[in-house]
């Protein structure tokens, strides 16, 4: 029996669409010349949900797990292995129109995070968007603390879930990109 993890699952139809109507994300040319990065992009989920807007060729992926690379090249996206310890992106500067990156940024180290986003905003167009998805550790807090009581899982869910590295808040993340968000 196979079990099947919730980032291995497929995306519903639209989720593509829906993010770029919730980040109000529009576009000064055609859909077929925008550059998207998917910043840790895990079995590709969302490069196959931006797959139902933009060209295959346009869309890219960065991650730190092999196997992950050779999947999500096997789907036939351009997936490019990270170097941990680096922090350098392998594309041009100003090269992507948008970089997406779902729940990935509180996994990287405090010590590399701040090159991480110099990273990111330097792959980035002047008018790109940053698009990120991440907890927001004082409102996660609360939610970890329900679970472990729904779970029972105390251990795990008192003392946080380990991979999470980097305690982000909003503002914290905000005031990291200097930018507006």
């Amino acid at each position: 029996m196979k079990i099947t993890v919730p980032w291995e699952q497929p995306l519903a139809n639209g989720t593509a669409f829906r993010i770029l109507e919730k980040f109000d994300i529009e576009f000064d040319k055609p859909l077929e010349d925008v550059r998207i990065l998917d910043f840790g992009c895990g079995f590709g989920r969302y490069l196959k949900a931006f797959n139902e807007i933009f060209k295959k060729e346009n869309l890219y992926g960065t991650e730190i797990n092999n196997e992950n690379i050779i999947q999500v090249r096997q789907l036939g996206f351009q997936c490019f292995s990270l170097d941990p310890e680096n922090a350098i992106l392998p594309f041009e500067n100003y090269f992507f129109d948008v970089v997406f990156s779902s729940n990935v940024i509180e996994h990287i180290p405090n010590h590399h995070y701040i090159k991480y986003l110099d990273e990111v905003k330097r792959v980035l167009k002047p008018q790109g968007k940053f698009v990120v998805g991440t907890p927001n550790y004082p409102i996660k807090r609360f939610f970890d603390f329900e679970k472990a009581f729904r779970t029972k899982l105390y251990k795990y869910y008192f003392f946080d879930d380990p991979t999470h590295c980097n305690k982000l808040s909003f503002n914290r993340l905000q005031n990291d990109l200097e930018c507006e968000v």
